[in-house]
């Protein structure tokens, strides 16, 4: 079930911080399309592989990515490790967006999960419990509807925003059971644009991505990106996906070069939202 936008006061998780105009473009066909840039960031409580706690460093990553909407996990809420710090909120405050916090569980005296950050108007959020295979592997999925202004100064263009950080247990069962419960969730969007972004601890041709790849396509290039370890990425599990596949372009899908601010790189993804009525290739993400 979804929840309304909170009322907590400006510059902490749950409440927009600043006005930032929204950002829109037309394809260059001319017809209504809206171009989005999105992230995905597991951010390891913004402790980087210096051992040192600096959120500063997230943020110039999202900034430097341009990213209109940003998907993290591993997101602090107050825990002793983190000096009490609302780490949703603070990143908020740091680049000027609208953030959310989604608890998976109790940690250090706090809370500990995902987060969302956008760019533009976060209307509703709902954050709902997955499943973990640890007794401390708790998990959950934060979904967002988020409205996107359209390039004719039209209705706002509703979009579905998941962000989740599946489970690590050696055995698929619990990230499979997630998938499922993940199907559930965005089986009542019915065909309305939903993008899901996170970490899925899993690769590309195993038994997680290919479950999930029965509802979404993911976004891809030719070649593998790794993401994890940060230093020496060698493993892809940190993913984004779209749906419906025909109301996507894929332009462009990079891992920038960040090897400090957390033991994962990011992924950057430029899609196209085209107009209903028009059909995408998908491009380099069709699956």
């Amino acid at each position: 079930m979804f929840i309304a936008r909170s009322d907590q006061p400006p510059g902490t998780a749950g409440e927009a911080v600043s006005a930032v105009e929204p950002r829109s473009e037309r394809s260059a066909d001319g017809t209504d399309s809206v171009t989005l840039t999105v992230m995905t960031y597991n951010i390891r409580h913004g402790e980087g592989t210096d051992d040192r706690v600096d959120l500063q460093r997230i943020a110039d990553a999202i900034r430097d990515a341009s990213a209109d909407i940003v998907a993290l996990q591993e997101v602090d809420r107050n825990t002793r490790r983190s000096e009490r710090v609302d780490q949703l909120g603070e990143l908020a405050r740091l680049t000027g967006m609208t953030g959310y916090f989604g608890k998976a569980r109790r940690h250090f005296a706090g809370e500990y999960g995902n987060g969302i950050l956008s760019r533009f108007p976060i209307e509703r959020v709902s954050n709902t419990a997955l499943p973990g295979g640890f007794a401390r592997g708790r998990r959950a999925v934060l979904t967002a509807k988020i409205a996107i202004p359209a390039p004719d100064g039209g209705d706002p263009l509703d979009l579905y925003f998941l962000s989740t950080h599946l489970d690590f247990a050696p055995v698929t069962g619990p990230r499979l059971e997630s998938v499922e419960k993940i199907r559930g969730l965005v089986g009542a969007f019915g065909n309305a644009p939903c993008l899901l972004a996170g970490d899925m601890n899993a690769q590309p041709g195993g038994e997680t991505i290919e479950a999930l790849q029965r509802d979404w396509s993911r976004a891809h290039p030719p070649t593998a990106l790794p993401t994890y370890p940060a230093e020496t990425p060698v493993r892809t599990i940190d993913h984004v996906f779209y749906r419906p596949q025909d109301r996507w372009t894929v332009v462009d899908v990079a891992v920038p070069d960040s090897d400090v601010a957390s033991d994962h790189r990011p992924v950057v993804v430029k899609l196209v939202l085209l107009p209903q009525e028009r059909s995408g290739s998908g491009e380099i993400g069709n699956e």
